[in-house]
């Protein structure tokens, strides 16, 4: 009923090896000494804070580009273009108010305009 508490054949305890009696075993064990290899420094290139930053602001710089380039690749101005505007500004950190202040601008320059591409948007953009 309850085999769970018998020992399995294969789980035999196999027997711990024997210390060594013999004293020149002993003394042989405890006079050679034991070579740890030890790992060499790792040499850390540290970069200073301000060059941290200027990595970090050149792959945001880079990333923020990138978007806005496909977005002005062509084509018309509607609403899907001010969407992926707002998304693109916001998430490159610029801040709500001031990509509100800046959609608002965009807009009110392509009525004042007749802008109707989006290369022409980016002008206009640059111009804000």
């Amino acid at each position: 009923m309850f085999n769970f508490f018998k020992k399995k054949p294969d789980q035999a305890i196999n027997p711990v090896s024997a210390p060594a009696t013999n004293p020149e075993q002993i003394t042989a064990s405890l006079v050679t000494p034991q070579t740890v290899p030890t790992p060499e420094p790792a040499i850390e290139k540290s970069q200073s804070w301000s060059e941290r930053l200027k990595q970090s602001l050149s792959k945001t710089r880079k990333q923020l580009g990138n978007q806005l380039a496909s977005l002005f690749g062509g084509g018309k101005i509607d609403a899907d273009v001010y969407e992926e505007l707002e998304t693109i500004l916001i998430t490159s950190d610029v801040g709500v108010n001031a990509t509100r202040n800046l959609l608002t601008d965009i807009k009110n320059r392509v009525k004042a305009q007749n802008l109707d591409d989006t290369v022409q948007l980016k002008a206009a953009l640059k111009a804000a």
